[in-house]
């Protein structure tokens, strides 16, 4: 059992109270606390760690996590009051309830899992959309590409393979191949009717290939082929013209259609009164 307090800590706790109730006198007192350590400091009646011996320092230490445990303790001791202030204590539950409360902390575990291999579920998604756009951008890249150069083989083709029989020396068999094939087309075109004639040139003259490299004059001169000619059309198409034009003239020179207005001096005197000419008529 503690022994009963001295009147004199009585008192020294009541002032402390008073001191602490006051902010100003509390700060004071807080201030000449700090000073009172620094003169014993200076006076060496507090030494620091550095300065203690073995067996000072253990002892010291030793007081410090007494000092802290206690204040752990008034520290748990408050916060319980300050809670029991605010809010009542629980009230027992019954049984069902407890089985409900139990239930439901297993349904919400079970939906934040579910929540979570949703979530992983979008960010892989989502992942896989970008790298499936990567790829589609990749394979659209090296798919133009094939097609330039395809194009790009497409056009030199020919060329490339005329030089190339020309420096093997092959150009004799494929001369014999083009002479056969051009009798044998002649022959046909011959044999043809007039509308085949007539698709067979229209094809020669428009073919982008024969454009491209110049040959339809010598595609024609070869297979025998005429150029159609327009020149019949054209006299046909001008004769009319200048028959609607002649009729649109002799029209409007008419003196019933005549629109023309006399001039200042376009005049005409009868009874020595002058009248203008060529009246317009109304």
């Amino acid at each position: 059992m503690a022994p009963p307090k001295s009147k004199n800590a009585e008192r020294v706790a009541e002032w402390r109270k008073r001191q602490k109730e006051d902010p100003e006198l509390y700060e004071k007192y807080k201030e000449k606390e700090r000073e009172r350590y620094k003169r014993k400091k200076e006076k060496g009646l507090i030494k620091m760690a550095s300065e203690m011996t073995q067996k000072e320092l253990k002892g010291k230490r030793s007081q410090w996590k007494k000092n802290q445990r206690g204040k752990r303790e008034r520290d748990k001791m408050m916060v319980a009051h300050v809670q029991n202030l605010i809010t009542p204590p629980n009230s027992p539950e019954p049984h069902h309830l407890e089985e409900r409360g139990q239930r439901n902390h297993v349904i919400k575990r079970g939906r934040k899992k579910v929540r979570k291999d949703r979530a992983r579920a979008y960010r892989e998604i989502f992942l896989l959309r970008v790298k499936l756009a990567q790829e589609k951008k990749l394979k659209e890249k090296y798919k133009k590409r094939l097609q330039r150069v395809h194009k790009k083989g497409n056009e030199d083709d020919v060329l490339k393979k005329a030089d190339e029989m020309i420096r093997n020396r092959s150009s004799r068999k494929a001369l014999i191949l083009h002479n056969i094939m051009v009798r044998n087309i002649r022959n046909r075109y011959k044999c043809s009717s007039h509308e085949t004639r007539r698709m067979i040139s229209s094809l020669i003259g428009r073919h982008n290939v024969l454009t491209k490299y110049r040959l339809q004059n010598y595609a024609r001169k070869v297979l025998g082929i005429r150029q159609r000619k327009t020149q019949h059309r054209q006299i046909r198409i001008e004769v009319g013209e200048t028959r609607i034009k002649k009729d649109i003239r002799e029209f409007m020179e008419r003196d019933d259609n005549s629109r023309i207005k006399a001039g200042k001096k376009s005049t005409i005197t009868r009874k020595k009164e002058g009248k203008k000419t060529n009246q317009t008529v109304e």
